[in-house]
Protein backbone atom coordinates (compact mmCIF):
# COMPACT_ATOMS: atom_id res chain seq x y z
CA UNK A 1 0.00 0.00 0.00
CA UNK A 2 2.77 2.23 0.93
CA UNK A 3 4.30 2.02 -2.59
CA UNK A 4 0.98 2.42 -4.37
CA UNK A 5 0.13 5.44 -2.59
CA UNK A 6 4.13 7.13 -3.23
CA UNK A 7 3.97 6.38 -7.21
CA UNK A 8 0.03 8.19 -6.84
CA UNK A 9 1.30 11.62 -5.08
CA UNK A 10 4.71 11.60 -7.33
CA UNK A 11 2.49 11.47 -10.49
CA UNK A 12 -0.57 13.89 -8.59
CA UNK A 13 2.15 16.46 -8.27
CA UNK A 14 3.32 15.84 -12.00
CA UNK A 15 0.09 16.67 -12.93
CA UNK A 16 -1.17 19.39 -11.32
CA UNK A 17 -1.98 22.90 -12.51
CA UNK A 18 -2.06 24.92 -9.99
CA UNK A 19 -0.29 25.62 -6.64
CA UNK A 20 3.00 26.50 -5.61
CA UNK A 21 5.72 26.22 -7.12
CA UNK A 22 4.62 27.85 -10.61
CA UNK A 23 6.86 25.17 -11.73
CA UNK A 24 4.02 22.39 -11.67
CA UNK A 25 4.04 23.17 -15.71
CA UNK A 26 6.95 23.82 -16.40
CA UNK A 27 8.04 20.03 -15.77
CA UNK A 28 4.42 19.00 -17.62
CA UNK A 29 5.32 20.74 -20.59
CA UNK A 30 9.34 19.91 -20.97
CA UNK A 31 8.64 16.04 -21.08
CA UNK A 32 4.78 17.08 -23.31
CA UNK A 33 2.98 15.38 -20.92
CA UNK A 34 4.58 12.23 -20.70
CA UNK A 35 5.81 10.57 -17.29
CA UNK A 36 5.35 6.93 -16.84
CA UNK A 37 5.64 4.60 -14.03
CA UNK A 38 8.23 1.90 -14.36
CA UNK A 39 8.47 1.52 -17.84
CA UNK A 40 7.84 3.90 -21.20
CA UNK A 41 5.33 2.22 -23.70
CA UNK A 42 7.44 1.01 -26.37
CA UNK A 43 8.41 3.23 -29.23
CA UNK A 44 7.63 6.46 -26.70
CA UNK A 45 7.44 9.41 -28.16
CA UNK A 46 10.86 11.89 -26.97
CA UNK A 47 10.80 14.13 -24.60
CA UNK A 48 9.22 11.60 -21.61
CA UNK A 49 10.80 10.73 -18.21
CA UNK A 50 9.83 7.52 -16.29
CA UNK A 51 10.17 7.11 -12.14
CA UNK A 52 10.40 4.19 -10.39
CA UNK A 53 10.98 2.72 -7.20
CA UNK A 54 14.71 1.99 -6.73
CA UNK A 55 14.45 0.12 -3.11
CA UNK A 56 12.14 0.41 -0.01
CA UNK A 57 13.26 -0.50 3.33
CA UNK A 58 10.92 -0.54 6.53
CA UNK A 59 12.09 1.53 9.56
CA UNK A 60 11.10 1.70 12.97
CA UNK A 61 11.85 3.24 16.04
CA UNK A 62 9.99 2.53 19.47
CA UNK A 63 6.62 4.57 18.64
CA UNK A 64 7.05 5.09 14.98
CA UNK A 65 6.52 3.14 11.56
CA UNK A 66 8.44 4.21 8.57
CA UNK A 67 9.49 3.63 4.72
CA UNK A 68 12.47 4.72 3.40
CA UNK A 69 12.69 4.90 -0.38
CA UNK A 70 15.00 5.75 -3.16
CA UNK A 71 13.12 6.64 -6.26
CA UNK A 72 14.68 7.27 -9.67
CA UNK A 73 13.23 10.07 -12.41
CA UNK A 74 14.63 8.87 -15.92
CA UNK A 75 14.36 11.73 -18.54
CA UNK A 76 14.78 10.93 -22.21
CA UNK A 77 15.42 13.72 -25.21
CA UNK A 78 16.95 12.95 -28.67
CA UNK A 79 17.82 16.86 -29.09
CA UNK A 80 21.11 17.41 -30.45
CA UNK A 81 22.24 19.79 -27.75
CA UNK A 82 21.70 19.10 -23.73
CA UNK A 83 19.87 22.24 -23.13
CA UNK A 84 15.92 20.55 -23.49
CA UNK A 85 17.19 17.46 -21.05
CA UNK A 86 18.88 20.39 -19.08
CA UNK A 87 15.96 22.45 -18.97
CA UNK A 88 13.54 19.55 -17.88
CA UNK A 89 16.61 18.44 -15.04
CA UNK A 90 15.89 21.95 -13.89
CA UNK A 91 11.94 22.24 -13.76
CA UNK A 92 11.88 18.11 -12.04
CA UNK A 93 14.29 19.41 -9.40
CA UNK A 94 11.95 22.96 -8.89
CA UNK A 95 9.04 20.81 -8.40
CA UNK A 96 10.26 17.85 -6.69
CA UNK A 97 13.80 18.92 -4.27
CA UNK A 98 12.25 19.43 -0.67
CA UNK A 99 8.77 18.99 -1.62
CA UNK A 100 5.93 18.10 0.59
CA UNK A 101 3.76 15.05 -0.97
CA UNK A 102 0.38 14.20 0.34
CA UNK A 103 0.59 10.70 0.49
CA UNK A 104 -2.39 8.29 1.37
CA UNK A 105 -2.40 6.84 4.91
CA UNK A 106 1.41 8.49 5.04
CA UNK A 107 2.65 11.63 6.70
CA UNK A 108 5.55 12.72 4.37
CA UNK A 109 8.78 13.66 6.09
CA UNK A 110 11.20 14.62 3.42
CA UNK A 111 11.98 14.33 -0.58
CA UNK A 112 15.86 14.90 -1.11
CA UNK A 113 17.75 14.55 -4.40
CA UNK A 114 20.80 12.06 -3.62
CA UNK A 115 22.40 12.23 -7.17
CA UNK A 116 21.97 12.79 -10.37
CA UNK A 117 23.79 11.85 -13.80
CA UNK A 118 23.34 12.79 -17.72
CA UNK A 119 24.89 9.95 -20.04
CA UNK A 120 24.16 9.54 -23.89
CA UNK A 121 22.41 6.22 -24.37
CA UNK A 122 24.77 3.46 -25.72
CA UNK A 123 21.75 1.55 -27.51
CA UNK A 124 20.69 4.95 -29.00
CA UNK A 125 23.64 7.52 -29.40
CA UNK A 126 21.82 10.16 -29.89
CA UNK A 127 19.38 9.94 -27.16
CA UNK A 128 20.10 11.70 -23.92
CA UNK A 129 19.16 10.01 -20.52
CA UNK A 130 18.96 12.02 -17.19
CA UNK A 131 19.09 9.93 -13.99
CA UNK A 132 17.73 11.85 -10.74
CA UNK A 133 17.58 9.86 -7.68
CA UNK A 134 15.70 11.06 -4.27
CA UNK A 135 15.41 9.51 -0.85
CA UNK A 136 11.92 9.64 0.45
CA UNK A 137 11.27 9.58 4.28
CA UNK A 138 7.43 8.45 4.98
CA UNK A 139 5.75 7.56 8.20
CA UNK A 140 2.38 5.77 8.45
CA UNK A 141 -0.54 7.75 9.98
Amino acid sequence: MALKSLLTALYSRFTATSGSPATHNSLYTALSGHLYNTVAPQKATLPYGVFLLVSGVPEWTFTENMENCLIQFSLFDDSTSASNICDAYDALTALYDDCQLTISGYSHLYMQRQSQQLIREEEDPGTWHYIIEYRIMMEKS
